[in-house]
């Protein structure tokens, strides 16, 4: 295919969203200037990996899905050249390139603006960075007794926390009456009485068991699970 270098100087501004999960797939846009009209004899990267399903929905704007990686401020690249070319070569192979990343901020690279974010997640970094989301890591008590005290630590692991200033808060969104959970202590507890359980048939006849719904939230202030 043929394809014009742009005369200008392939400039990005920004990349959101500004981090994703490292198995790939987060479908990011890219902002910048002398794009050209179409896709057409652009490459996009992220690290050394191509960024699939390139499209322009208008002048200075790309989006595309990042590929799996690694890295904190992982550089960009918007790339003009023969693709195949482009794919032997590189980011850096092209006939043109525009870069954001942490590496520089001098041509080639843009000064692109870091990603918007929750301050206690910490200060995004240009580019592109990824990071996976945080999980439960304990096994939660399901069995509670009558008039005896109930007692779960809610725990969770930030797989990024190296590199993530605010680790995980961990939150109740619904609770049974008869709970409280501790934002301190990650302590769930409480005491179910008689009414909080089933109540029986007749006098001669047990309680029957009661389910209570509990939803937890755990986030680090970029992803909640």
């Amino acid at each position: 295919d043929s394809f014009i270098v742009p005369r200008a100087w392939v400039q990005i501004t920004s990349v959101e969203p500004f981090v994703g999960p490292r198995s790939g797939g987060t479908r990011i846009e890219i902002a910048g200037k002398n794009f050209g009209s179409s896709v057409d004899g652009l490459t996009v990267f992220v690290g050394e990996g191509e960024c699939t399903e390139l499209a322009m929905t208008q002048p200075g704007s790309l989006i595309c899905r990042t590929p799996p990686g690694e890295g904190v401020g992982v550089t960009v690249s918007v790339v003009v050249g023969d693709y195949d070319r482009n794919l032997r070569h590189g980011p850096f192979g092209g006939h043109q390139s525009g870069h954001c990343g942490e590496e520089s901020r001098e041509f080639p690279f843009s000064d692109c603006r870091p990603g918007l974010s929750d301050p206690r997640w910490g200060m995004p970094l240009r580019g592109f960075t990824y990071a996976d989301p945080p999980v439960f890591v304990s096994s939660p008590t399901l069995e509670a007794l009558e008039d005896s005290v109930y007692m779960y630590t809610v725990a969770a692991r930030d797989p990024d926390a190296a590199f993530e200033k605010s680790g995980v808060h961990i939150r109740a969104l619904e609770l049974p009456p008869w709970l409280i959970f501790d934002e301190f202590t990650s302590v769930l507890s409480g005491v179910p009485l008689r009414s909080d359980v089933a109540m029986p048939r007749s006098t001669m006849e047990p309680a029957r068991p009661r389910k209570h719904r509990v939803v937890m939230e755990a986030t680090d202030y970029v992803y909640v699970v």
